[in-house]
Formats: C-alpha cells, sequence, structure tokens
C-alpha cells in the first residue's frame, strides 16, 4: 500500500447514515496521516467535522474511537447517525477490502 495512497470507505452504519471515508494511513506504525469526512449524517455544533478530521490526523489507528470519544465529550459535539466506533469500523472494512486487514 502506497503511502500516499488515499483510501477510501463507503459504511451504511446500521440503522443509521452513510459515512463516508478518505483517509491516508502509514501501515508501518499504524497511524493515520489524514482523514476526510463525509456522508449524510449530522453533527452539532457545525465545526465539528472540521475537529473531528483534525483529531485523527496522526493518529494511531489503536486510539481513534477513545481519541473520538474525548473530543466529542470536551466538545458536547451530538452526532446524527453514527458515533465514534462505526468510524473505526468504517476504517476497517476499507482494510478489508483493500485486501490488507491489519494484523
Amino acid at each position: 500500500m502506497n503511502p500516499q495512497e488515499w483510501i477510501f470507505s463507503d459504511y451504511k452504519v446500521p440503522e443509521g447514515k452513510l459515512l463516508r471515508l478518505e483517509f491516508r494511513l502509514d501501515r508501518q506504525h499504524q497511524v493515520l496521516c489524514a482523514m476526510r469526512l463525509h456522508g449524510d449524517f449530522f453533527l452539532h455544533p457545525e465545526e465539528a467535522q472540521e475537529w473531528v478530521e483534525e483529531t485523527l490526523a496522526a493518529c494511531p489507528l489503536n486510539e481513534v474511537e477513545t481519541r473520538l470519544e474525548r473530543l466529542f465529550r470536551e466538545r458536547s459535539i451530538e452526532a446524527y447517525g453514527f458515533c465514534p466506533k462505526d468510524i473505526r469500523t468504517a476504517i476497517d472494512k476499507a482494510l478489508e477490502q483493500k485486501g490488507r486487514p491489519l494484523s
């Protein structure tokens, strides 16, 4: 997997909304290098999407859910249609589709 390659994921949250992720991964160190978040979900306040993307830049994969839960709590973010765990699930599914699941 090329470290400069964008990886894409479309994940329909069960009983929720569509999450569309674009991310770069430093596979050797298992760290996200960049993240873009799209979909038909809603975040409040409006700046929350930017905060999520900033929080996940340089984030180790094993800390994605924890960092997002802390961000949501500290900034009083409300998400409609997904939760922090769903973002990690979308990342994992994208890596599986690439034929390179994490070990």
